[in-house]
């Protein structure tokens, strides 16, 4: 059985990712099709969605992007031995789904940061744009491949916190 603090952690981090990767999700969808669609690199910044206009988006999504990479780190740390017994006993076909999901995640973090760092850089403006276009078609994959996973794990979400609120009662402690 997990422990109550593991628990807590593992409770807290997937919480953390589930609440920044909305964040994410919605953020990118804003950009990608308000401001990246159909605009043939003439971005309107100013331009208001909801009430934000292309750079408020753009603040939001780095932010989120930044957790979700920081969560994520500590997910896979957290289930680095299932990540093993899966490359040991070669359990890839049972496990094809988050396979999947965790190299087009790979691929879509990749495409990002190398566009953040051509921009911070200075570098090619095209360049950029082309790893950008590359990342808004991949991120459209992943977002599919992401709602699948959080709805396969929905019964351990309310697993975990009945078995959090069972032993608060039990002990009646915090």
């Amino acid at each position: 059985m997990q422990s109550k603090n593991r628990l807590i952690l593992s409770l807290i981090i997937n919480l953390g990712l589930l609440s920044a990767g909305a964040t994410m999700v919605l953020s990118g969808l804003v950009i990608q099709f308000n401001y990246h669609m159909g605009h043939h690199g003439d971005v309107d910044k100013t331009l208001s969605v909801f009430g934000m206009t292309y750079t408020g988006w753009s603040d939001i999504h780095l932010i989120s992007i930044v957790m979700v990479s920081f969560l994520a780190a500590i997910h896979i740390i957290l289930h680095l031995k299932w990540y093993k017994a899966i490359m040991q006993k070669r359990l890839f076909n049972k496990n094809n789904l988050m396979i999947v999901l965790m190299t087009v995640f790979i691929a879509v973090a990749i495409t990002g940061y190398i566009s953040l760092f051509v921009r911070l850089s200075g570098g090619s403006e095209a360049i950029r744009k082309s790893f950008i276009e590359i990342h808004d078609k991949i991120a459209l994959v992943l977002f599919i491949y992401l709602i699948i996973h959080v709805a396969k794990k929905l019964g351990w979400y309310i697993s975990s916190l009945k078995k959090l609120l069972k032993y608060q009662n039990i002990t009646g402690s915090d």
